[in-house]
Order: structure tokens, then sequence, then C-alpha cells
């Protein structure tokens, strides 16, 4: 959270030239704010060990070169070298000197004294660089000097510490040895007023940035408590917040805000304008789980995945980072109904040809992102489409087209005039029950379009006007059989690759069975559904991973070279990357669903520079993330848990990204005493069920499915309510999960999920 505090205070009287210094050797280019960082590491486990953690809170770093991170539920603080090493560790549960009830934020004074945000003892408490005792300050109360749940603290490096008291929505500032200054805010939804002011830093201009966590938004501040700035409001599209906790400065102007229940980190230029984020929620590496903290170094950006119970860390881009390199991005979604592509294909001239699951259209670009073509409109006649679904050109430049709705295959000219189409639903040879995907091949006198069944199993291939040729395949888990194939390519040498759930399967031209691979290699929890594939011109085997939001890169032979992307949004990271395509000269297009883009990456590196990634960006538009291509499916999730962390039972596997819908959610009041009242909107009527959690996952409570109609609606939880075990629920955070479902099913799998929403309930006993 504290982004080198004393440094600030140096700049400022050193003059500007010593502050572009700093600029140009701590946020290089490619530490920039405006540049994506890159995953680097991560440490730390849920436990009551030295380098364990139980639910980390906030973190500075030092003028020493390490970082202090705080336990809000370990009651203690711990240090860390900047790799991870652990350096010590001090601090217990109690009220006594040195003890804590939930160690907040924390910060270094002009000494080297570290202050720590005592929370529920409503104190702030010193120590020096040991970690030993020296004193502290404050007590319950809503007076001068006095704190209500005190969240964080930090220095502006002359000398004065501002506090972020939670409780009473307001900043206290004092100086070193805890004399009063001055205050600023009250309880209120206007500029300079608070509603849970918990995250605090401050800007190269010493001007006061606050995470406000119940009004889900962020305000700069002067010194004094003028409003200068405010972004923000609740929601998930980019740009806005679900209880964001925590907030820091880069010294170049941008702005880190850790966005809670969005299990993210956003970035914003020093105007508040988004710029991009990166995480999701889980438990892999770059993902998060609650995220609390964040705190800039020379070198790293610092996040608290707090209930993760991990430290990651994220900085310059190492050589195997950069492995691919993006070089264009562009928008391609129609609009808010349709959405953005689900498919692509690179023509011989480079052109890309993309198709809309959820629209009537073809349409083609020049590489760099210029519409050169659009053609179809809705309907059953020839040229006509109800699902573009997939699209495939080959090397004489003509155009294939998959409408798994109605059963068929089209080619075009490039130019979009309809030459054949051929195909009906059924079971016989030329028909199809789910036509997934295609592929064109020609060995110079034969042209061929290969068709993937996802319902029947099997590979169908066609002469170019649409005779049928011949076909292979069955269901099954046997070679040369399938589990729901649905995505095919064709490499340089004519081996044919096709993707099921879980695998890669390899043919020769005429079907023959040659060999296979398990391609999803992730935790058996995460998904199991491999996306669309491609085989770039050095025969190498690109496979999306869409819920994972991220490309594999194989040889031929299925050995593991690589992996790109990040869940984020910015160039390199995905959000559903549907299909991969890889065009004559090796450059690689990734098409992104949800966030209607395409991307362009350089054929990959195989002894890649430190260079971070350049190019143009042709995109700024954020698309709607609600549209009804997100009901684009990409399989079931399943499996159990593989993971050392210890995971909560409030889990989603069962509610697919995307196929829920948003129920906006709020808890009154909260932090409650006695009984807290659960209030949201049902977009339709559905089966409610409301589970409550601690903060290790363990289910305390749970309330019956019960049957509500559409429109505003709430439940209400008690502790009282649990008669002898009361006892066991005490003062701390708990976490709802508010499950809506209706009464069909998905793909016969039990109810249909609506909607899915988790929170946070702070108890007071």
């Amino acid at each position: 959270m504290r982004l080198r505090d004393h440094a600030f205070a140096c700049v400022r009287r050193m003059g500007l030239h010593f502050l572009l210094a700093l600029i140009a050797i701590a946020f290089s280019a490619d530490l920039s704010f405006a540049q994506p960082l890159f995953f680097q590491l991560e440490f730390g486990e849920l436990g009551e060990e030295p380098g364990q953690f139980e639910q980390p809170a906030q973190m500075t770093p030092t003028p020493w070169g390490s970082i202090c991170i705080t336990d809000l539920e370990g009651d203690r603080v711990q240090e860390f070298d900047l790799d991870g090493n652990l350096i010590r560790v001090w601090g217990e549960s109690g009220s006594g000197p040195g003890q804590f009830d939930g160690a907040g934020g924390i910060t270094v004074g002009t000494d080297g004294t570290l202050f720590v945000a005592d929370v529920a003892n409503h104190r702030i408490q010193e120590f020096d660089a040991t970690g030993q005792y020296r004193g502290e300050w404050g007590r319950q109360g809503d007076g001068d000097g006095e704190f209500f749940y005190p969240y964080d603290i930090v220095s502006n490096g002359d000398g004065e510490l501002f506090v972020s008291d939670a409780g009473n929505d307001r900043i206290q500032v004092f100086d070193e040895h805890g004399q009063y200054l001055r205050q600023f805010g009250e309880s209120g939804s206007l500029p300079g007023q608070f509603q849970g002011p918990y995250g605090i830093d401050l800007d190269s201009d010493g001007n006061l940035l606050v995470a406000e966590f119940h009004a889900h938004r962020v305000q700069r501040l002067s010194p004094n408590g003028d409003p200068l700035l405010v972004f923000g409001s609740q929601g998930w599209y980019p740009g806005e917040f679900d209880y964001p906790r925590d907030v820091a400065a880069a010294p170049n102007g941008g702005i880190f805000v850790v966005d809670e229940s969005n299990h993210r980190v956003q970035c914003f230029d020093g105007d508040g304008e988004f710029l991009y984020f990166w995480g999701d929620d889980g438990l892999e590496d770059g993902y998060f789980h609650y995220p609390g903290g964040v705190c800039l170094t020379d070198d790293y950006v610092f996040v608290l995945d707090t209930f993760g119970q991990r430290v990651q860390r994220w900085g310059r881009a190492r050589p195997e980072d950069l492995r691919m390199k993006p070089i264009a991005r562009w928008f391609v979604g129609i609009d808010e109904y349709y959405g953005g592509a689900s498919t692509a294909a690179v023509s011989p001239d480079l052109d890309v040809v993309l198709g809309f699951s959820r629209a009537p259209f073809v349409r083609r670009f020049r590489d760099d992102g210029t519409l050169l073509a659009s053609w179809g409109t809705e309907g059953t006649d020839p040229g006509e489409f109800q699902s573009a679904s997939s699209v495939a050109t080959g090397s004489d430049g003509m155009v294939y087209v998959a409408d798994y709705r109605l059963h068929r295959v089209q080619s075009f000219t490039p130019e979009g005039e309809l030459v054949a189409h051929w195909g009906q639903g059924g079971n016989s040879d030329g028909s199809f029950r789910e036509l997934r995907d295609l592929a064109a091949w020609s060995d110079g006198t034969e042209h061929r379009v290969y068709t993937v069944d996802k319902v029947r199993n099997r590979v169908q291939v066609f002469a170019s006007d649409g005779t049928f040729l011949f076909a292979w395949g069955e269901t099954g888990t046997g070679d040369g059989q399938f589990t729901g194939a649905h995505s095919i390519a064709i490499g340089s040498k004519g081996e044919v690759f096709v993707c099921d759930e879980d695998r890669i399967q390899v043919f020769a031209s005429d079907g023959a069975y040659l060999r296979s691979w398990t391609a999803r290699g992730l935790p058996e929890d995460f998904h199991n559904s491999l996306g669309g594939v491609t085989v770039d011109p050095a025969g190498r085997v690109y496979v999306t991973i869409p819920p994972a939001d991220r490309v594999r890169v194989f040889d031929g032979s299925g050995t593991l070279l690589f992996e790109f992307g990040r869940p984020g949004y910015a160039n390199g990271w995905f959000d559903l990357p549907i299909d991969v395509e890889a065009s004559p000269d090796g450059r690689i297009y990734v098409v992104e669903l949800y966030h209607a883009t395409v991307q362009q990456y350089e054929p990959p590196r195989d002894a890649p520079s430190s260079d971070a990634p350049t190019g143009r960006t042709l995109t700024l538009n954020t698309p709607n993330r609600d549209t009804p291509g997100r009901e684009m499916s990409t399989g079931d999730k399943g499996g159990t848990a593989v993971d050392s962390r210890q995971r909560s039972d409030v889990d989603s596997r069962e509610f697919p990204a995307q196929l829920r819908r948003s129920v906006p959610v709020r808890v009154v009041p909260n932090p409650f005493v006695g009984q807290a009242t659960i209030t949201f909107d049902l977009p339709e009527a559905g089966y409610v069920a409301l589970s409550i959690h601690d903060v290790t996952g363990r289910k305390v409570h749970e309330a019956p499915p019960t049957w509500m109609d559409a429109g505003a609606q709430q439940l209400a939880w008690s502790p009282d309510e649990l008669g002898a075990n009361a006892g066991s629920i005490s003062s701390g955070t708990y976490f709802y999960q508010l499950r809506v479902t209706g009464p069909g099913t998905v793909r016969g799998t039990g109810p249909a999920p609506i909607a899915l929403e988790t929170g946070r309930i702070q108890h007071v006993r």
C-alpha cells in the first residue's frame, strides 16, 4: 500500500529534476503504470506458523528494502524480503502493548518507526525497525484523536500521519508523536464525505487517495480534505468496483485499486480514467480470491490475496513472459445484442475473417484492424445465417462458414458472394447434429473441407463443392473416439488436429489415428474444457483454455512449450479467449469473446529480448460484458480440488460465469449487531438459497432454497437465531453466498443457474 512514503517527501524537497530522475529509474518503460505488469512469484499459505497467513490485510515497503505485512486475523506483523523470504515476526492476540485485535494498516515514519493500526483495539501502536514495542495512542470514540475501527495509516514523509478512521467515516491527521492535528470527512455520499474509508495512500503531490469500501469509489483529496477527484461506482465493468479495499499511487500518476469482490486490481491514470485490470477469482498464479492490499516498490507491485492467504509479486517482464509479443488489438463487436466474434480464420493474403456465433454476420478485416467487407443477413435461404459459428479460409481464398443452427456449410468468395452450400440436420453422411468447427485443406490439386460434429463426435470430409468424401470417429474415450469434439485445425503437413473436452488427437489427412495428448494441464477443479486450436507454420499447436484465460502452446508431439495470457483487460491478457488462429506468416490471432476484441501477436521468439510489448493498440472500447454472446458454451467445470491451500465452500464451479446474471445485493447494516438484512433484486423468479461462511470457508448457517418472484426481495441473518450455537458466531468477518436457480436444467445437470453472488458481512457482538 505504501509507495515509498519517504521518497515523496525527499522529492518535494529536492525539486523537479530529482522527481524526473526517480520516475525514470524506479518506473522505467517496463514498469510504467501504463503498461501491464507480469506475474513473477507468490509466497504464503493459510496457517499460524511464521511465513503463513490468517487473512493478510495491509503492507508497506520499508526504506531498508523489505515489506512488512499485517495479519488481520493472525494479529501480527511479518517482515519479508522482496523475494518472499521471512525476516521476522512480532505480535499476538490481545489488547496489551505489542498485542493486536486485528492488525491493519502499516506505514513507516521519518525516523524508521513502524506505525500499525490496531483495528478492533481502536488505537495506533509504534514499533522500531526490529518489531520492538515503543508506544501507542488513541482509544475508542468519535472525539478528536479517538477511533472507531481505524483501518489504515500512511506517512507523508514530512512528519504527518493520515489515519482512515473507518467506523467514524473520517480521516484524522497526527504528528509522529500521536498528537492530533486535524480531521476531515463525515458520513455521506457527496465528494469529501465517506462511506467506509479503508485503504489510503498519498500521491506524489501529497494528495490523499481513499478507497471507499461501501461507496464503491475512490476519492482524491488535498491534505486538508478538499475534494479534488471522485471516480467509480458499483459494478463489474472495467472502471467499476465491488468493495474497493485498498489504493496505491504510482510516482508517475497511476492509481492502483484493489477491487476486492471482483477479485482483481484495476489501474487508472491520474485523472481516474480506466487503463486496464488484471485478475479473476481463483487460486492459480495470477488469480485472486478476495484481494485486500497493494503496495509498490521500485521494481515490483505486491498484491495481498487476502482470502487466498498469500502474496503475489508483479513486475517487469522476464524473457519467458515475452515469448508472445502483442502487436495490435482491435474491437470487433457488432453491438450490445450480438456481442463479439467467436471464431477467426486468416486468408492467404493475411486478411482476418471473423464469424459471430450469436449473429448472422461474417466480417473480413485487414491485419491492422481495418474493416474490408461484411456480409450476411438473418434467415434460412442460401447466403443467409442463423449463426456464423465457425469460419475457415482455403488456399484459394474461399471462405467457408459453418452455421450450427442451420446444420450447414456455405462457401463464399472473399467479397462475400455465395458459391455453394450443403448440409442439413440428421445422422446420415453429409448431415450434422451440432456442427461446431471446420477447416480447409489443399494438397495443391484437391481442396477439402473437414468438419467436426459435437453431438455425433465425428469428423466429416467434403470436397470444396460440398460432395461428401468420407468420415471417422464415434463417441468414446479411446483412440480415434471423441467426447464433445468441437474444434479442428490442419497443419502444413496435412495432419488433422481435433479437440474434445480435454485432449488433442492427431490424424492423417485420411483419418488414420496418429497420436494424442491431454492438453488441459490444469487442476481438476478449475476447468476441463479446451477451446479453439490452430497450428502455425513451424508446427506449434496452440489451444485456448477459455475459462483459464490463457493459451497453451505445444510442439507437434504434445510437449508443452509455454503458455501465455492472464485474466484481465490489457494487451496480452484475456477474458474468455474463445478461438486462436495462425496466419501463413506465423502471426497469432486470439479472439476474446467477452471483450469483443482480437489480439494479434508476433510469431513466438525462442530467445526473446527484454523489450516490453510494443505496437499499436487499436481498441479503446469496452464492450458490454452482459451481451448474449456470453451464452457460448465452453464445457462444464468439474472434478475435485487439488491445491495445498485451503479452499472455501463458497464455490461457483457449478455456476459457469457465462450463464450467470447479475443480482444487485446490499447488506444493511454492515457491520451489524444482532441482525443483518440482505436485500436484492431478482432478474427473474427462482429458488433462492442463502448460506453464511466464516473466513476459513466453514459454513455456519444455511437457509433452504425458497421460491421468490422477480423484483425486490430480502432475507435476514441473525446469529442469535442459531440458539445454543449462537455463541460460536464471534465478532469478525463472514461471507454470504446467495444462489439463485431456476426450475429448468442445463445440459441435464440440474437446476438452471440464474445468479451467484458472494459478499462480506462484518459481525460485531
